[in-house]
């Protein structure tokens, strides 16, 4: 029961001073309304991306790789780079052109959001006190975040990392062509011109190999010979028939350079069989020694003349590899950027800002709310601590007035 009565007493308090109560309200919409005016305006405008995917993108390899179902992918990695400092250093750049004094990435970053939206949609948020700066910001930071995005992503991306390719396989081409040409200068082979079809002809042990061969055929062929009169003589019974033999056999080349048998020689032999065979015996063995001799060094010629195509070889592969390879990336270079200008980047402005008319609306029924709620609370307050005032001030009068009469 006391409860109540405590209560009523309360309520009774408030009503009784619902002046003081109205006039706190009234003072505090007063001073939200002053409030509301003196905070300056704000212009809120936002421009709109599209995430453009290519249907198909070639590579290297000629398979195709379907890249409808990266979009979503695609917004939440463009959001994420249009939410930090590189973009803001971007944009700040690009407003560096027109505006006299450009605030710091940390200032324009709590000025701009970049969120995601249906459709593949990509949008850029951005407040400012003027109209005609937050259109400003706003496409700036649009304009900066799709170069980011060319630089990252799609055929620029591609095509920029080949050209870095290129130049590293340009450096690799000269460096091995080098090589093949100072293995061209030692071994002497396709010394005569550029091209590797060129004669060989200015090898020294080519030369000699073939120098070798052509004079052991000589010997050898001169060699038969005699083997061949040395078996016709040995079958001969009669001096008439060992004059008919083919003495002109031994007219050869080497014979001939040797002088010491001949036709001319044998013929005066012709009356003693055995000296002649003896005499063809001796130089038998003395040109097939000449002939071992010449086939040894011939083989020794072709040996090196087979390091020296080793060599060569050696040295022309990682040339014709190097250079193969700086023709694959030149036209995958040529692709990228045909494709790049048909199709410049996985980002695109379809909604540039434009300068807001009007400010943004401020939140002012919820202000005008919120400060008669307080208002309220504060008259309710002096209400009652002016009536428990009073009558503590009741209480003590009547505590000290009969003290005073007695």
């Amino acid at each position: 029961m006391s409860d109540e009565i405590d209560l009523q007493l309360y309520i009774n308090a408030v009503l009784k001073r619902w002046w003081l109560v109205l006039l706190s309200v009234i003072i505090a919409l007063v001073i939200a309304f002053l409030l509301g005016r003196m905070q300056p305006k704000t212009y809120v405008t936002d421009a709109r991306l599209t995430v453009e995917t290519p249907r198909y993108q070639w590579r290297f390899d000629p398979s195709i790789q379907n890249q409808t179902g990266v979009r979503r992918e695609l917004q939440t990695r463009f959001m994420d780079i249009g939410n930090n400092e590189e973009t803001a250093d971007r944009a700040g750049e690009i407003l560096s052109a027109s505006w006299q004094s450009v605030p710091p990435a940390e200032e324009l970053l709590d000025s701009v959001r970049v969120t995601t939206g249906d459709a593949g949609k990509v949008i850029v948020v951005a407040t400012s006190d003027s109209p005609e700066k937050a259109a400003e910001l706003t496409n700036a930071w649009a304009a900066g975040l799709i170069e980011i995005v060319q630089e990252r992503f799609g055929p620029a991306a591609d095509l920029a990392s080949f050209q870095s390719e290129m130049a590293s396989a340009r450096e690799q081409v000269s460096q091995t062509e080098d090589i093949v040409l100072q293995v061209r200068g030692e071994t002497g082979l396709f010394a005569a011109g550029e091209s590797p079809d060129e004669r060989e002809d200015f090898n020294i042990h080519q030369r000699q190999a073939a120098l070798k061969n052509q004079r052991l055929a000589e010997y050898l062929n001169d060699l038969d010979s005699l083997r061949y009169l040395s078996s016709l003589l040995a079958a001969s019974s009669s001096g008439e028939d060992i004059s008919a033999l083919p003495w002109e056999l031994l007219s050869g080349p080497v014979l001939s350079e040797r002088g010491i048998i001949t036709p001319e020689i044998t013929k005066t032999l012709v009356a003693d069989p055995e000296a002649l065979a003896a005499l063809l015996g001796r130089e038998e063995a003395s040109l097939k020694a000449t002939a071992d001799q010449l086939a040894a060094e011939a083989r020794a010629a072709q040996l090196q003349l087979a390091e020296d195509w080793r060599a060569y070889a050696n040295a022309l592969r990682p040339y014709n590899v190097a250079r193969n390879t700086f023709f694959h990336l030149a036209n995958k270079a040529d692709e990228a950027d045909v494709q790049a200008r048909l199709d410049p980047g996985q980002l695109v402005l379809t909604q540039a800002a434009i300068a807001p008319e009007t400010a943004t609306a401020t939140r002012q029924l919820a202000q005008y709310a919120l400060a008669a709620v307080l208002g309220f609370i504060v008259g309710v307050l002096l209400a009652l601590w002016l009536e428990f005032r009073g009558s503590a001030r009741k209480s003590t009068e009547q505590r000290d007035q009969p003290a005073a009469t007695a």
